[in-house]
């Protein structure tokens, strides 16, 4: 019992957060990748107990990539790096590329549609719309067909870079089509106002 461990009155006055956060510093010691994922996550967002520290999350992350190769930890770290959240807001796009490719060998849905900003914007790795299109192409594919069943998971994202494809003509197999852009930027729209209900 967490509770006998601890002095009555810091049971009183902290309650449950302080049991929380010893039992998860308990297990984060003991390099329990479950609980560090949760340390590090509340660390990324600033959630209590824990104030927001990108390098602990990042040392957090690597620790759960180095020991099982999970591909959200991948995820996080690549954007870690994308948004520069370790080095005052300056990006590291060639880390976070390889972050996000590891993620995406592993069919990791954010990491795929941040390799096609990367791809298509030329950041981390030479710009090929071409590329960039084909993933996103089968990545709408996907996503639209899991959006008509019901589950939404990220369509509103993949939706949007798809837009953006079509709008600029990112693939000589497709034409600049502001107006079948303007539809998928309409689907992504919808897509959002339902996640946000």
């Amino acid at each position: 019992n967490m509770c006998s461990q601890l002095p009555p009155e810091q049971v009183r006055q902290g309650g449950k957060t302080l049991v929380y956060t010893k039992f998860l510093e308990d297990l984060v010691a003991k390099e329990n990748t479950s609980a560090m994922r949760i340390k590090a996550h509340a660390h990324y967002e600033g959630k209590e107990p824990y104030a927001q520290d990108w390098h602990e999350a990042r040392r957090l992350f690597e620790k759960i990539l180095a020991k099982t190769g999970h591909s959200y930890a991948a995820t996080s770290l690549g954007y870690i790096a994308y948004y520069g959240r370790c080095r005052e807001g300056e990006p590291d796009y060639e880390a976070a590329f390889r972050y996000f490719s590891y993620a995406g060998m592993q069919e990791d849905l954010e990491a795929n549609y941040k390799l096609v900003d990367l791809i298509s914007e030329g950041k981390g790795i030479w710009k090929n719309t071409a590329a960039a299109y084909n993933l996103i192409y089968k990545l709408y594919r996907r996503e639209r067909e899991y959006y008509c069943k019901g589950e939404p998971r990220r369509f509103a994202d993949v939706a949007l870079r798809m837009g953006r494809a079509e709008e600029q003509g990112w693939s000589s197999r497709i034409f600049v089509n502001p107006e079948k852009g303007y539809r998928r930027y309409l689907e992504a729209r919808f897509a959002i106002q339902r996640r946000l209900q």
